[in-house]
């Protein structure tokens, strides 16, 4: 019953939220020359999916311990530290350090909460890698979000298949899934182009972290797994899934980011902390955004990604876990359509 509860508790508060965000802003997004947007819009709805999920996990919570405390807190931080940036821009730095000491947080406690142990001496390379992981997946989540629903519709899709695996393949529901679900639909309402809301820093960061934690939640119960029958070919599957499921994210942004770094570093009188910085700023040369402006419209967009997400990636994602000797060979599949569509559409360069 409280799980019931918890779902329409996370949709409903979203909803209300979301409703004052707009009648009261708090952040407004300006258009600008690097934005796809022509009007004033009210921005940071990622409090509105914050207050929707957080009601929903104080509702499921059955016992108060440091833990569970600290996974409230933290997402409370997040969207805090992406409300002041939509609000006052805050320094790259800052955000960035930030962005370290939680994703660190975040990996720690949940490595804790796996292992049932606080020895993580076993594991520190794999942690690091995965803190390194978490900074970037929550920086290209707030790249990615530069049209209306594209960040909301891709938590959703690789959210609904880690679920849907746990379930099929586990029997096993996942309620911390169940309850951020109704919250993203939730905000689909206010975020459908043409958007009268958008999820700003603080709902890009909050989604990056709550799906990234599912993302880790899963590879590390399977690393887990993999260590204690000495083999890592049932983690590398699932981890392979993973990645299959977040293709678009992934694929755009690393591949917009690499472009602009090595078309910066090929200006001589660039130095290399000047592209560093080159591939951090405000810019509209992800594939996605690309589409967007050849087409005028992010409704074409974001139909395109979502057929491309399920005719294309999940069944290569089914494919790498139901037979695991293709895993890899899904994963180029999952990828390389994707990555020659950024080539042919140029991304990452800027059009004169």
């Amino acid at each position: 019953m409280n799980i019931l509860l918890a779902i329409v508790s996370s949709f409903i508060l979203t909803l209300i939220v979301s409703y004052i965000l707009i009648k009261k802003p708090i952040a407004i997004s300006q258009p600008t020359s690097r934005g796809l947007h022509d009007n004033e819009i009210s921005t940071s709805g990622g409090i509105a999916i914050f207050f929707g999920y957080i009601s929903a996990a104080i509702l499921i919570i059955n016992e108060i311990n440091i833990y569970n405390i600290l996974l409230l807190l933290i997402p409370f931080f997040v969207v805090l530290l992406g409300f002041l940036d939509d609000r006052y821009s805050i320094t790259n730095t800052i955000r960035f350090l930030f962005q370290i000491l939680l994703s660190t947080l975040i990996v720690v406690i949940n490595t804790i909460v796996l292992l049932n142990s606080t020895d993580l001496s076993n594991l520190w390379i794999y942690i690091l890698f995965s803190i390194i992981f978490f900074v970037y997946f929550i920086n290209i989540y707030n790249f990615m979000d530069g049209i209306d629903l594209i960040a909301t519709i891709q938590g959703l899709f690789i959210l609904v298949g880690i679920l849907s695996y746990y379930v099929l393949m586990a029997n096993y529901w996942n309620i911390w899934i169940l309850i951020l679900i109704p919250a993203l639909i939730a905000f689909i309402i206010f975020n459908y182009s043409p958007a009268k809301l958008f999820l700003g820093s603080s709902g890009s960061y909050l989604i990056a972290l709550l799906v990234g934690q599912e993302i880790y939640i899963m590879s590390t119960s399977y690393l887990l797994v993999g260590i204690s029958s000495n083999t890592n070919d049932i983690w590398a599957a699932h981890l392979i899934f993973i990645l299959i499921l977040a293709t678009i994210f992934l694929a755009d942004s690393t591949y917009t980011i690499i472009v602009r770094f090595i078309k910066k570093l090929m200006d001589n009188t660039s130095t290399l902390f000047e592209c560093i910085l080159y591939i951090t700023t405000p810019h509209r040369t992800h594939n996605y955004q690309k589409l967007a402006l050849l087409y005028g419209s992010h409704k074409k967009v974001n139909l395109y990604l979502f057929f491309y997400n399920i005719l294309w990636c999940l069944p290569l994602a089914v494919i790498c876990i139901q037979i695991q000797e293709y895993k890899y060979l899904c994963l180029l599949f999952s990828y390389i359509p994707y990555l020659f569509w950024c080539y042919i559409n140029r991304a990452g360069i800027e059009d004169k």
